[in-house]
């Protein structure tokens, strides 16, 4: 049965998988883009090749890109996102109010503008440009006036893009210049563009694409400009603000409610923010110091606590995007006025960043401003069985160098294990139950018997596995749900 795994993968679990098919083409981090966007002139695309052990960056073919869309004088950060699941870029144009979208060639980085493409959006500022973690719906933020936020929303499929019913929708009097899902995909939230502490919330129905506030939208969210939405995997939201404030929140239903501790100082300038996908960490990038930030998150709940623990220049002028690997191993950051990008190593062991090099000032042209980064991680296309992915989790645990500790060993184990005793009677949903009660395990000890890095590898080999099962489930059963 096939089955997506995403390229990086950690190496030992990719070895124990067995299953990568990596024989015909070198390992690799991503294809990085990144958009100068230039007023009154057309945007330009940068790619590039990434490695994953140095950093690197190399030119891919073909580039820069140059599109049709003219830009404005803006200095905006998440004008660009990617979605690796079926390889499209996005790109939102502020200046001809329109919404492009690419098509990645997964064997070498190439674009290709889709032929319904550049997408009419309505007359706005247009910012921000977020992908739900499916694919779709795609959300584009902006704003009307200074006290009048918009999103339009639209689905997307093979055959094109397709705005929501009731699209575009309002955001109330809170204005998008950032904007993120929550990491279930069930919840969107923008912010940042005018001068008030205001952010909007709203439900997000991934079939229809139609948004619905949440109760008591827009939120006062404590600080002035709102931005760099961190979405944690457990559900709690991260954001920092124009005075160079982090603020946590905790989520019921989608609605956020700040920590007891809030706010907690971050880095000079901060204005982009991404959360490890361990859930150990959240980094944020910023303008005027110049540098990548991590902090550690402990505590839970209204206890919730970022620490500041490393920081790193990024080697340019107005750092102002990030983005991260999906194992959260590699960084990239991105220089909004000197036009260049650094890369750095992240361990989640001690939160250590590691600067790995900084391209040369007016790497991507020598005039205009970056807008935007994006990392694409191409999926390789498996065979493997549920019951033979199992056995590989349990192996890679086995593995392990340096070891679990024999009580989390057997306590991991033996939910994988339950679910192949489940599998062997032919209960496909009660297997499924044992694979989400093993996530739900993994997210509990991480940070504290289980490293981030590691969790994240075995919480995306598990929903793989969940995957697999959930298409082979008998009709009327429902899918198992992780908390």
């Amino acid at each position: 049965m096939p089955i997506n795994i995403t390229h990086r993968v950690r190496r030992s679990l990719v070895c124990l998988l067995a299953v990568l098919l990596l024989s015909s083409s070198p390992a690799m981090a991503g294809y990085l883009y990144v958009l100068n966007v230039q007023n009154g002139a057309p945007a330009r695309i940068y790619g590039y090749d990434s490695d994953p052990e140095t950093g690197a960056l190399s030119p891919l073919a073909g580039f820069p890109v140059t599109t049709s869309a003219i830009g404005t004088g803006n200095l905006l950060s998440e004008s660009m996102a990617v979605d690796s699941e079926n390889a499209r870029l996005y790109i939102v144009n502020d200046g001809p109010n329109t919404l492009s979208v690419y098509a990645i060639d997964t064997k070498s980085g190439a674009l290709t503008e889709m032929p319904y493409s550049p997408v009419q959006l309505p007359v706005a500022t247009w910012a921000t440009v977020a992908v739900h973690p499916s694919g779709s719906p795609v959300i584009v933020g902006g704003s009307y006036t200074s006290s009048s936020g918009v999103a339009a929303s639209f689905n997307v499929d093979e055959d094109g893009v397709i705005g929501a019913d009731g699209s575009p929708f309002s955001l109330g009097r809170a204005t998008a210049f950032s904007s993120s899902f929550s990491a279930d995909g069930n919840f969107y939230y923008a912010g940042g563009y005018a001068l008030t502490s205001l952010m909007s919330g709203h439900a997000v129905d991934a079939a229809t694409g139609i948004m619905t506030a949440l109760a008591g939208s827009p939120f006062n969210s404590g600080g002035s400009r709102p931005r760099g939405f961190a979405a944690h995997p457990d559900g709690r939201l991260f954001l920092v603000d124009s005075g160079s404030k982090m603020r946590a929140y905790t989520t019921s239903a989608g609605v956020p409610t700040g920590v007891a501790g809030n706010p907690f100082n971050a880095v000079s300038g901060s204005i982009d923010s991404v959360a490890h996908p361990g859930g150990g960490y959240i980094l944020s990038v910023g303008t005027n110091a110049g540098q990548v930030a991590a902090y550690q998150i402990t505590g839970s709940g209204q206890n919730t606590t970022p620490t500041p623990v490393s920081a790193a220049p990024t080697g340019g002028s107005y750092a102002s995007m990030l983005t991260m690997t999906r194992t959260g191993d590699l960084v990239f950051a991105g220089n909004s006025v000197s036009r260049n990008v650094a890369a750095f190593r992240f361990d989640d062991a001690t939160g250590a960043l590691t600067l790995l090099g900084v391209q040369p000032a007016s790497t991507q042209g020598n005039t205009g401003a970056l807008a935007g980064i994006a990392l694409f991680e191409p999926v390789v296309a498996v065979t493997q069985t549920p019951e033979e992915a199992i056995q590989a989790i349990i192996d890679t645990i086995n593995g392990y160098d340096p070891p679990l500790s024999r009580g989390m060993s057997r306590s991991l184990i033996a939910k994988l294990e339950n679910a192949l005793v489940d599998l062997e009677k032919g209960e496909i949903a009660e297997a499924m139950d044992k694979m989400g009660a093993f996530i739900n395990h993994v997210r509990a000890q991480t940070g504290k018997a289980l490293g981030s890095e590691r969790a994240a590898e075995l919480t995306a080999a598990a929903e793989a596995v969940i995957g697999m099962l959930e298409s082979q489930l008998p009709a009327g059963d429902e899918k198992t749900e992780t908390k």
